[in-house]
């Protein structure tokens, strides 16, 4: 979206170490990693516009992160499978020039059908070596 408004950018990782804290309710966490991150970023780049964002999902009131294993891909997919569940995305606006930030949490409620055939699609994606986040990230 950036560059099709005419803005260059970097993209840069940030080292920020993501921890789901259960204290926070999933609006708050999402606002408070996506601010931990552009803080991160900042340290590095003191006359920068930064924009960090985390997205998770909350599915039975629960939060589920990105799969890290095919056995966390097979139970995410069940979990959402047939019902409702909220994407949640938490973003931050940093200028660390003028050490202004905004930080917001949006959310979207994705009803998905029932995931049968597409699960079968998708076990065979991961037993043929595919990187369970690739297959969520697509």
């Amino acid at each position: 979206m950036l560059e099709k408004i005419g803005l260059g950018f970097e993209v840069e990782p940030s080292d920020y170490a993501e921890e789901v804290r259960l204290d926070l309710k999933p609006h708050e966490l999402a606002k408070a990693i996506s601010r931990g991150k552009a803080l991160a970023v900042a340290s590095k780049h003191q006359n920068a516009i930064i924009i960090a964002a985390d997205t998770f999902v909350v599915c039975r009131d629960k939060i589920m992160g990105k799969p890290r294993t095919e056995a966390e891909a097979r139970q995410m997919l069940r979990a959402i499978s047939g019902r409702a569940h909220s994407v949640i995305t938490g973003f931050t606006i940093l200028d660390a020039g003028e050490n202004k930030i905004l930080s917001q949490a949006v959310e979207t409620i994705v009803h998905v059908k029932q995931l049968r055939a597409l699960c079968q699609i998708v076990w065979k994606q991961l037993r043929d070596g595919a990187n369970p986040r690739s297959i969520f990230l697509q």
